[in-house]
């Protein structure tokens, strides 16, 4: 299993440049070809897209935000998303307690 963080998941997302050949082709040559992500990557974008849907009190500019926002929930469909459990909790605090 080959986990994906936040910046791979923008890069997919973008699904142009030198950063996305680059990151497709290593996926697309590695032996292990499980990629998952997290729901903590999920979280992150859609607390990006509210955030810029609540900035806004017009609510022709919210659409934009909206649009996005579904697209996200979209794309974030189709991938398996390890969740944020007690393991994982316990993981994370020795690590920033280090």
């Amino acid at each position: 299993m080959i986990i994906l963080d936040t910046d791979h998941i923008n890069i997919l997302q973008n699904q142009h440049g030198n950063e996305f050949q680059n990151l497709t082709g290593k996926m697309s040559a590695s032996a292990d070809q499980d990629f998952v992500t997290t729901v903590i990557t999920f979280e992150e974008q859609m607390r990006g897209w509210l955030a810029l849907i609540n900035r806004s009190n017009d609510a022709h500019r919210q659409v934009a935000g909206y649009d996005k926002l579904n697209t996200v929930v979209d794309f974030f469909a189709r991938w398996n998303r390890l969740p944020f459990d007690d393991a994982s909790a316990t993981e994370f605090k020795s690590l920033r307690d280090q």
